[in-house]
């Protein structure tokens, strides 16, 4: 069950950072991982603050895109 949990979580991660990543970007696979699965527990946070309860893979993707651009503009890339 709890393998089953981590993949579902990898794989959303993927798509979450997938959708939130316009053009090339120097992360690896594991940096979307982390991208997408950050950004889904901001988003999640984000949504319970402005409408009240969790709403799903739009605010995921507006919570990766977020630390996209925070990244992109804080991080100097190499």
């Amino acid at each position: 069950m709890v393998l089953w949990y981590i993949i579902a979580l990898f794989a959303v991660g993927l798509i979450v950072a997938a959708l939130a990543r316009p053009g090339h970007d120097p992360l690896g696979v594991s940096g979307m991982v982390v991208l997408g699965l950050v950004g889904s527990f901001l988003g999640g946070v984000m949504a319970w603050l402005f409408i009240g309860h969790p709403a799903g893979l739009v605010f995921s993707v507006i919570g990766a895109v977020a630390l996209l651009y925070t990244r992109r503009r804080f991080v100097e890339h190499r």
